[in-house]
């Protein structure tokens, strides 16, 4: 038994060791397509015309619907749904409310895991922070 042991050990030297002791490599993870980054609740921080008083919540679901809920200052409040598309950096939406519907395609600027700034047809810029 001692002999065998001592040429595996021989051998495993000739051949350098490592050949034989290597692990497979560790799977690399999948990166995130847009949609699934957008995942979530954003809340609208910085927007042309906003009232700074106002509470502007989107939230995108996995299933491509969209929902925006906005609080005013004066307790009044109202709630807009409707669906979302992604293509490379760049978000198209539909939204229906009581003035009929919304659609849009947005500029993706910025797109972490804490931030969203996009840009809509009009140049406007809208930054969003992931709502906790």
């Amino acid at each position: 038994m001692r002999f065998l042991a001592l040429l595996m050990a021989g051998c495993i030297g000739m051949l350098g060791g490592d050949s034989v002791t290597r692990a497979a490599p560790v799977p690399k993870a999948k990166a995130k397509t847009t949609a699934e980054k957008l995942q979530g609740e954003w809340k609208l921080v910085r927007s042309p015309g906003l009232d700074d008083q106002a509470v502007a919540i989107v939230t995108f679901s996995k299933d491509g619907k969209l929902t925006l809920k906005v609080t005013l200052p004066d307790g009044g409040a109202w709630e807009s749904t409707g669906k979302f598309t992604t293509e490379g950096d760049k978000i198209s939406y539909e939204l229906q409310s009581n003035n009929g519907v919304r659609k849009e395609t947005l500029q993706i600027r910025k797109l972490t895991q804490d931030e969203l700034i996009t840009v809509d047809p009009e140049d406007k810029v809208e930054e969003f922070k992931r709502a906790k």
